[in-house]
């Protein structure tokens, strides 16, 4: 089962300035960040981040 992210961008650059684990905290992070600079946009991007370690636990079917 993913686990939902949140990257915060500034509009115009494709680079995330942070990750947040819930979208409170990354409505946290663009207020504080539109305090900081006011005349900068920012957007908030909903990613799906699958774990690599938990598909591989389970029936393996060529022991069998």
């Amino acid at each position: 089962m993913p686990q939902t992210r949140y990257n915060v961008f500034e509009i115009g650059n494709s680079e995330p300035l942070t990750q947040c684990s819930d979208m409170l905290e990354a409505d946290m992070v663009i207020q504080q960040l539109k305090d900081a600079n006011p005349h900068k946009e920012y957007k908030v991007e909903q990613v799906a981040v699958y774990d690599s370690d938990a598909f591989r636990y389970g029936r393996d079917p060529e022991l069998h």
